[in-house]
């Protein structure tokens, strides 16, 4: 190995948000717990053994995105403003529980994939929406992240109500015209 490449200051500076590893073990429980949750406590509003399906996909989705993560912090870090990046992380939340709900919905047909995904980007629009600041605060800092970790099993009843709301309101009004 050359000197230059020893000593190219990208290969000197530590990544700055953290491990991807920690963060696709804490993404996927996260992505797990909710995609469980929200179904589950819908109850009939989801079909039958559609809770189990959704956790398999929140816990890999969760995961390659946990992977990813520290990457694309990294990528954008000092480029783009704190404040578009939290609301960056609702919509990649929205798009995240959209394709957890929409995939689980697959392996039901009807109008399940449709329906989990209004529902799905509902409840992860507000999970990773409050969860993403505060978790890569903490690991940038080499923080604890088992508080947030706690505090996503305990706003799970609010991501649901957001699932389940979100759903009623605007996608069974919508299946009824198509």
């Amino acid at each position: 190995m050359t000197t230059a490449a020893r000593t190219h200051p990208a290969l000197l500076a530590p990544r700055v948000a953290g491990r991807p590893l920690a963060w696709a073990r804490d993404m996927a429980f996260v992505g797990a717990t909710t995609s469980a949750f929200a179904p589950w406590a819908a109850g009939n509003l989801a079909p039958s053994g559609y809770w189990q399906v959704s956790a398999v996909v929140g816990l890999v989705t969760g995961a390659l995105l946990g992977l990813a993560m520290p990457a694309l912090i990294d990528l954008v870090r000092g480029r783009v403003p704190l404040l578009l990046l939290v609301l960056g992380s609702v919509l990649l939340g929205a798009a995240w529980g959209g394709l957890t709900g929409g995939l689980a919905g697959l392996a039901f047909g009807g109008i399940s994939a449709q329906l989990g995904v209004v529902a799905g980007a509902a409840a992860g629009g507000f999970q990773l929406g409050w969860f993403w600041f505060p978790y890569t605060f903490q690991s940038v800092r080499g923080g604890r992240t088992w508080p947030l970790l706690l505090t996503s099993l305990l706003t799970l009843p609010v991501a649901t109500a957001a699932a389940v709301y979100t759903t009623l309101f605007l996608a069974m009004p919508m299946s009824m015209f198509g």
